[in-house]
This record gives C-alpha cells, sequence and structure tokens, in this order.
C-alpha cells in the first residue's frame, strides 16, 4: 500500500509551505504540509485513497532524481519505480496532525504485528520517557500467532533498578496499547557501530538466541 508521492522540483522563492495534492488518477484529500528543504527544492506529496493525517505507509517521489538504473542493474527499475514514474525509497511516514511528512523507518525495519504495521522508533520513543531508560532499541521477533513480536532492548542508568513489569506499565500509560512491547530484555548494552548507529541486524541475532518464555 502507498502512503505518498513527493514531486521534488526547482523554485524560484523561498516559499515555506506547500500543498498536498492528489494523485492524478486516485481519490485523495488535499493537505498541506512543511515545505522541508531550505532554499530552492520544494516537495508536494501526493495522499492515496485509505490513507490520511496520523496513518503510516510508503513513501514515493518523483522529480529531479535519477531516472533509473542502467546496465545489468536496469532489472532493478520495475520494483524500484511505479508506472507513473515514482521512486519507491523504501521508507515508511505518515502525514502528522499539522500536515508534516514525518519519517518512521525503513519499509524492512517496520514490526507486523497481528495485521497493525508498528514502526520501531515510535516504541523506542515512548520508551525513553521513562527517566530510568539510558537506551533502547525494538525489533520485531517471529511469533507463531501474532507473524512478529514487539521486542525491545533496553539499557537502564547507572544504578537504576528496571524490570520488564515496570516499563511495560510505562509504556501503557504513555501511549497506545500497540507501543507495548510484548517482550522486553535488560541487557548491558546494545550493538552500536564505530559511529553509534543502532545495529539492528545485531539485535535480531541477540533475539535469536533468547530463550523462549512460556505461552
Amino acid at each position: 500500500m502507498r502512503f505518498c508521492g513527493i514531486d521534488v522540483s526547482a523554485r524560484p522563492d523561498n516559499q515555506q509551505l506547500c500543498t498536498l495534492h492528489e494523485r492524478k488518477g486516485t481519490e485523495g484529500i488535499e493537505l498541506v504540509a512543511t515545505f522541508y528543504a531550505p532554499g530552492t527544492v520544494e516537495h508536494v506529496a501526493r495522499t492515496i485513497q485509505g490513507f490520511g493525517r496520523g496513518e503510516a505507509g510508503q513513501i514515493e517521489v518523483k522529480g529531479n532524481l535519477t531516472p533509473g538504473y542502467d546496465g545489468a542493474s536496469a532489472q532493478n527499475n520495475a520494483k524500484a519505480f511505479t508506472a507513473d514514474g515514482y521512486f519507491r525509497t523504501g521508507d515508511q511516514g505518515m502525514l502528522t496532525a499539522e500536515g508534516d511528512i514525518m519519517f518512521l523507518a525503513r519499509t524492512t525495519e517496520m514490526i507486523k504485528r497481528s495485521g497493525i504495521n508498528i514502526a520501531p522508533a515510535e516504541v523506542e520513543e515512548v520508551l525513553r520517557h521513562h527517566p530510568d531508560v539510558a537506551e533502547v532499541g525494538v525489533i520485531g521477533a517471529p511469533h507463531p500467532e501474532k507473524g512478529e513480536m514487539v521486542l525491545a532492548f533496553v539499557v537502564a542508568k547507572p544504578g537504576a533498578k528496571l524490570t520488564e513489569d515496570i516499563l511495560r506499565a510505562h509504556c501503557r500509560a504513555e501511549a497506545a496499547s500497540y507501543k507495548t512491547p510484548d517482550r522486553i530484555e535488560i541487557c548491558d548494552r546494545l550493538p552500536t557501530t564505530a559511529t553509534g548507529k543502532l545495529m539492528r541486524a545485531e539485535l535480531k541475532n541477540m533475539a535469536a538466541h533468547l530463550a523462549p518464555r512460556a505461552r
């Protein structure tokens, strides 16, 4: 399912707002989005029927971009571009209440639990609001009934006494139920790159070696 397409084109002025138009051949709603890039780039997003503010979907772009892959890589064009020329970014996003386009996660990182798409960053944000949480990483892990479960790895601040029950209660009090992890593991550190970027693939490996719990 597609969330929107974005036309990227040069403009002579420095206007701060642009309009989200209906995509040609579909039914949509006209919205207003914040003009993101400074200078001379205009972003015009087009909504797809069924997606409104606060609903997640895939982001597609069109405009001053590559015309496509060439040579041996040309076989990837069918997957990378839509029939009407929009580039599939592989990113999930949504329109905020103010009409801004907000990045949620790479499509491959989205958690699909019981038919609901959940962005790891949304759950991580809720957990970070707890005063005793130092670091957090959230991934999807296989689940026999839900498809995937939300699994959180949390590092406590020095001296803090965190438990899974404390953090789950915090999540239930702070946000929608789907943002409450199914399982929370307290650990000493999270796997990161030399630049501090969270290594989600390594979290998947850690998840695969966790002892199963009784249902």
